[in-house]
Formats: C-alpha cells, sequence, structure tokens
C-alpha cells in the first residue's frame, strides 16, 4: 500500500491564498468555462508556489460555491517512493490541522454570544 504524505501545519498558509484567489469569483453557482480557466489559472499558481515555498510534495485542492463544485485539481506527487502523481481524488492525512477550523468556529460562536459546549 502506498505511503500517504501528511500536510504540514503551513495549510493554513495555503488555504488563506486559495480562499483569497476564490474569493474573486463571480456571484453565479456554476461557473461557465471561461470563468473556470480564470479560476484554475488563480488557483494553480497559488498551489504551485505554496508547494515550492512550503516543500510540500503533493496536494488536492478542492473549491466549491452552493453544492456545485468550481475546481478540482492534484498537484505534485502523493507517494515519494513510486512517484506517483497526486490525482485529484487523493486522501491526505490531515495532522492536527482540524484544530485551527475548530478554534475558529469556536470563537466566532463567541463573538455571537453563542456559548461553546464540550
Amino acid at each position: 500500500m502506498a505511503r500517504i504524505l501528511g500536510v504540514r501545519s503551513s495549510f493554513s498558509l495555503v488555504f488563506v491564498g486559495l480562499a483569497l484567489a476564490f474569493a474573486g469569483c463571480g456571484g453565479s453557482s456554476a461557473s461557465s468555462p471561461p470563468q473556470a480557466s480564470l479560476l484554475g489559472s488563480a488557483v494553480d499558481g497559488v498551489a504551485q508556489a505554496a508547494m515550492q515555498q512550503q516543500g510540500m510534495p503533493g496536494m488536492t485542492v478542492a473549491l466549491s460555491k452552493n453544492g456545485s463544485m468550481l475546481y478540482l485539481q492534484g498537484y505534485g506527487v502523493s507517494d515519494l517512493a513510486t512517484r506517483q502523481q497526486t490525482q485529484p481524488g487523493a486522501i491526505f492525512e490531515i495532522g492536527s490541522v482540524t484544530k485551527q477550523f475548530t478554534a475558529a468556529l469556536i470563537m466566532s460562536l463567541q463573538e455571537q454570544g453563542q456559548p461553546a459546549r464540550g
């Protein structure tokens, strides 16, 4: 079985970059081919730069809006030993990355006056 690579804690940097690239997308729920091409170009640049900066051998990016998949792409390799290209459906171990999202959600709820429940 292929060894799946873990995602580094720098995931948040990649996430922020992709969120900023995604924020410029149009308001419709489905992208037309020119918009999808522009989105792909923006995401490709951010993803490849992040991989190079953080030394990540591979990653997958999926962006959706209102239940519609706007973009799905694999980058780099998912197995260092076999140099297998990362497929869009590749599943990576996420390590401790979810703690950052959980903390942000708890703080958002607290700011809204809703108590966080354990």
